[in-house]
């Protein structure tokens, strides 16, 4: 008999967040665990999974690695067949979701080990700059390791359990050293992990909001492809992409598509607020 898809929600987080936890289990999600660093010892306690690993910004690499190895070894998430990894802060996720996913999804997801809803085809160096602390091995220093196309985390990203295995088989508790001195970008890594495996990432809009305060990211935080143009004040033509961010480095164009970019200088208000009012003339890609 086929095995039924079972979405384990897991929150990415840190005791800095501790008074957040609450409104997380209060959401109604029934499958769900929340990640925590700086553990002397990884162990599960009432839905909270306290890992063994860096718990800062610049742990998220070896956090993630962690829980996975978690996950694969421990009997009690067995019957598991896909992890739904999402921030603790700007995004939201509700049963809702999780029960569109299994109804209407399962197809893809039995066919797709690697899903997300915002696909970039390479890493943005600097990303991590004004997120970790000086004296920090990747304190101003960029990432220079490879890119290839990966599922951005900020905007969640589902992982099979054949996903799980291979990255675990590649990184585990046992090699983080590795993972601490070569990946600053959590995101990153899964996606080169699993494309050594021939594993690419799908495009999917499932229906997961992820809401970034403009005023305190320096970096890309959206990016939307244009469906419709109906009451449209951008003026860009349908199919075309757009890029989100504040700094002003923001310029340069990073595929192979058109992209727009802008700040919230030039769209004259907070590019998020704005978007979502015509929501329906845009798709997260």
């Amino acid at each position: 008999m086929e095995q039924q898809i079972k979405i384990l929600l897991m929150y990415v987080s840190w005791k800095g967040h501790q008074n957040l936890w609450s409104d997380l289990f209060n959401r109604g999600v029934n499958n769900m665990i929340i990640l925590c660093g700086g553990s002397e010892e990884t162990h599960l306690e009432d839905k909270i999974l306290y890992l063994k690993c860096n718990d800062s910004y610049e742990g998220l690499p070896e956090k993630m690695i962690c829980a996975i190895d978690f996950v694969l070894n421990d009997s009690r998430f067995s019957s598991y067949t896909h992890i739904l990894k999402i921030d603790d802060h700007d995004s939201y996720c509700s049963q809702k979701t999780i029960d569109f996913l299994v109804s209407k999804c399962s197809n893809i997801l039995k066919s797709n080990d690697y899903i997300g809803q915002n696909i970039l085809d390479q890493a943005v160096p600097e990303y991590h700059f004004n997120r970790v602390e000086k004296g920090s091995y990747w304190y101003k220093k960029p990432y220079k390791g490879e890119s290839v196309p990966f599922a951005i985390g900020g905007s969640t990203y589902i992982l099979s359990r054949n996903a799980m295995s291979c990255i675990n088989n590649t990184f585990n508790i046992k090699n983080l050293n590795f993972v601490r001195c070569n990946f600053i970008h959590e995101d990153v890594m899964i996606g080169l992990i699993l494309f050594a495996y021939d594993i690419k990432p799908h495009w999917l809009n499932y229906g997961v909001r992820t809401f970034i305060n403009p005023v305190n990211i320096n970096g890309v935080y959206g990016q939307w492809k244009c469906i419709g143009i109906e009451n449209q004040k951008y003026g860009l033509p349908i199919g075309s992409h757009v890029r989100f961010g504040r700094a002003g480095k923001w310029v340069q164009k990073l595929t192979d598509v058109d992209v727009f970019t802008g700040n919230v200088e030039y769209f004259q208000e907070d590019p998020c607020e704005k978007i979502l009012k015509n929501i329906e003339l845009f798709i997260p890609f």
